[in-house]
């Protein structure tokens, strides 16, 4: 079953559970209506929308650089510099081995 909590008209997700123990104690604590939880049928999941669970591991060092800029900027001033830092093997390997590494501790 989930449990949904509205905050000025977002939803998240506050709990998620296999028997309804708990469910009293949720929808109280965080001013939860029936409305707001939802029972999971027989092969029913939740899966994330609008989050972006992909990376591309060539890009990994320049992960949280330049929100601040357009596309074509961000393209020019990061991308294209470290993507031409590839062609050194070493480097390549060192950030491939940092991708695989930091995925595996998530």
């Amino acid at each position: 079953m989930l449990t949904f909590s509205s905050v000025f008209g977002c939803f998240q997700i506050v709990a998620v559970e296999d028997t309804p123990v708990n469910l009293a104690k949720i929808k109280q604590e965080y001013s939860i209506s029936d409305d707001f939880v939802y029972h999971l049928e027989e092969g029913e999941f939740v899966m994330p929308g609008f989050i972006d669970t992909h990376i591309h591991a060539p890009q990994y060092p320049n992960a949280g650089v330049g929100y601040d800029k357009q596309l074509l900027d961000w393209l020019t001033t990061y991308t294209f510099p470290l993507e031409k830092k590839f062609s050194d093997l070493s480097f390549a390997a060192k950030v491939y081995e940092a991708v695989v590494v930091s995925e595996l501790q998530v």
